[in-house]
């Protein structure tokens, strides 16, 4: 599994070196979460499975795209799944950035669009 650098933990690292960094990001705008969600239906697109035919489901470029940034992100946050399980991974991401904090958000972000 590769490691990624995310923002949150170059931020972590630089604290921990007393090294704060430059620019402070309070809280993330709601309505700015919501134009990324826009620009991520628009750049990758929405997650989707053909399952019409008569082999195994063939899963889209975008989709494979979202299954990786929501893997991603939940083994980077040590977590089983980010966003509800009973959701498609592009859900899951929205349901992550919506919700999370901005460290979080801006990890998320980094990942899907850096």
């Amino acid at each position: 599994m590769a490691t990624f650098d995310l923002f949150s933990k170059r931020k972590n690292r630089q604290e921990s070196q007393g090294k704060p960094d430059v620019y402070q990001y309070d809280a993330i705008p709601h309505a700015f979460k919501i134009q990324v969600v826009h620009i991520w239906n628009d750049a990758i697109g929405r997650w989707y499975r053909d399952t019409t035919g008569y082999s195994s489901p063939n899963n889209s470029p975008s989709s494979e795209l979202w299954e990786l940034i929501q893997k991603t992100m939940a083994e980077e946050k040590g977590l089983w799944t980010i966003g509800q399980a009973d959701s498609t991974p592009d859900e899951r991401c929205i349901q992550y950035l919506m919700t999370a904090d901005t460290d979080g958000a801006l990890d998320i972000i980094e990942l899907s669009l850096g």
